[in-house]
């Protein structure tokens, strides 16, 4: 290399660039890369140096850069490895949350029928499929990928999140109820159990679906609060007043920025009242009427507390209360 040098200055830019690259030295790889595409801009080397820029921008996660060098490299022919250009092309595009562009990149991949990336490809057009919702996409293309290649158990979790987005709750369950032992510590451990519950809960199998529920909840992520109330709820449906009087009390506690806060509210005065628990309802009650936002449903319910006990003074006295307060809610026609 060295004696090429001589005659090829630039080469030795070129040379130092990958040498940094292939030691892990990215950043320095990418200063080098630039600077040999800026003095020799028609050096036989470019597409080399534009491959070898456009994997450090990926290495650094600077997926913008990677798009655009990879998407030239592959539209235009030039990369020295071309389906690897339409691969990382679509995998920066999917970074980028640009999955249509994406799939088509995968698309235009697939037709080079380049075995050693054919996997890639296909998981590749499955992520994209999947983050535009194309659900029933997603359902076959799983398929034709067990049909082909093992897979992974995100691909499972694809393939039973698009049977549960299209209301197929029975096979929801099954391939999500099969993955739910496997997935340990996933990130997408929370959302199978999360999900299975919700097949379930539609299914009509109460007392499976709380159980998942609180597997959930348990498990780090976004649907954790949800879960909680679901299960509450679930309790409250089956009866299990106690049960759901302690969960909707632990969700108040743990979730006071939840959309659902409000509404668990009056989920856990209901929850005691239905157990009979009329001091404990009462007090939940008579704090809710307090609470900003507080509507003729609060009153409502609070006047059932003293109804419950043939306290019809009591109840009358509440619901006069009400009549003056929430004179306007619709509610009051109850």
């Amino acid at each position: 290399a060295s004696a090429q040098n001589v005659g090829d200055p630039n080469l030795g830019i070129f040379l130092k660039a990958r040498d940094f690259y292939d030691k892990g030295n990215f950043p320095l790889a990418v200063r080098e890369y630039k600077k040999f595409l800026k003095i020799a801009p028609k050096h036989p080397r470019v597409p080399d140096s534009k491959w070898g820029l456009g994997l450090a921008f990926i290495q650094l996660k600077q997926w913008a850069a990677a798009e655009g060098l990879m998407g030239e490299l592959a539209a235009g022919k030039t990369a020295p490895d071309l389906p690897g250009a339409y691969y990382y092309w679509g995998q920066s595009l999917l970074m980028l949350r640009k999955p249509a562009n994406a799939e088509a990149a995968f698309l235009a991949g697939l037709k080079l029928n380049a075995a050693e990336r054919q996997a890639g490809f296909r998981s590749g057009l499955l992520e994209a499929r999947f983050q535009q919702k194309k659900w029933k996409a997603v359902r076959e293309l799983v398929a034709a990928l067990q049909a082909k290649q093992r897979v992974d158990d995100r691909v499972l979790f694809q393939s039973g999140y698009a049977s549960y987005m299209l209301r197929d709750f029975k096979s929801a369950a099954k391939e999500l109820g099969a993955l739910k032992l496997r997935v340990g510590a996933a990130p997408f451990a929370q959302q199978t159990r999360f999900f299975l519950a919700e097949s379930l809960r539609e299914l009509g199998q109460s007392k499976e679906a709380i159980l998942e529920y609180a597997a959930a909840r348990k498990l780090p992520g976004e649907y954790a609060g949800d879960a909680l109330y679901r299960e509450g709820f679930l309790n409250f449906q089956i009866k299990n007043y106690k049960e759901a009087a302690v969960l909707f009390g632990q969700f108040r506690n743990l979730y006071k920025q939840h959309l659902l806060w409000g509404t668990s509210g009056l989920s856990l005065g209901q929850a005691h009242l239905e157990d009979r628990q009329f001091k404990e309802a009462d007090i939940v009650f008579t704090a809710l009427a307090k609470e900003r936002g507080a509507n003729a449903g609060v009153a409502l319910w609070h006047s059932r507390v003293f109804k419950r006990q043939k306290n019809y003074a009591a109840a009358a006295t509440i619901l006069v209360l009400a009549v003056r307060q929430f004179r306007d809610d619709a509610m009051m026609d109850e």
